[in-house]
């Protein structure tokens, strides 16, 4: 028995093109460059407030370790909060770059995803406390809201930065 290797040639491979690599046509045209200077304060500060929204569900969470620390004493709110706020966050990040969830999804469906999420948890949140659950129960729920946001906020902050990588000063990143 002979292993024989069978080599294929190579079909339907796109040749480059060559005018991007010596720059001819990766410019940005002029008229859309004066546009982005006429309307410069409106993104930079229309980028500014999408982020704070992100930044406001997040960070709503890690101020109020006190409250549920008081509301929950038998629970370690202090040291739960951070890490089940801030995994999710990371592992989220590291499977849309793995998965390729990044650009399967687009834009707009990681936003929509990622706010629907911070909806739903705030709800739960604001709900919880009128349901009077068990101790345990209750801290459960708080905590999985927590690691939610967190998973929407790794869908939701990236596509702002994509937004803000396609114009051609870093002011617009900067907003974010």
């Amino acid at each position: 028995m002979s292993s024989a290797v069978t080599y294929h040639e190579a079909v339907d491979v796109p040749v480059k093109d060559i005018q991007l690599e010596d720059g001819a046509d990766d410019a940005i045209p002029q008229e859309i460059l004066d546009q982005i200077e006429e309307h410069e304060n409106t993104i930079y500060w229309s980028l500014f407030f999408l982020e704070g929204t992100v930044m406001w569900a997040f960070y709503s969470c890690l101020s109020a370790q006190d409250y549920y620390a008081s509301a929950f004493p038998n629970v370690k709110f202090a040291f739960l909060t951070t890490p089940i706020l801030t995994w999710p966050l990371s592992i989220g990040h590291i499977i849309q770059m793995w998965f390729g969830l990044d650009r399967s999804l687009g834009n707009m469906t990681r936003v929509y995803i990622g706010y629907s999420l911070f909806a739903i948890c705030c709800i739960f949140i604001l709900v919880q406390g009128q349901l009077g659950m068990e101790e345990y129960t209750g801290a459960t729920l708080i905590l999985l809201c927590f690691g939610l946001v967190g998973a929407a906020h790794s869908l939701t902050e990236p596509a702002y930065y994509n937004v803000a990588a396609l114009f051609p000063t870093e002011k617009f990143t900067n907003a974010i």
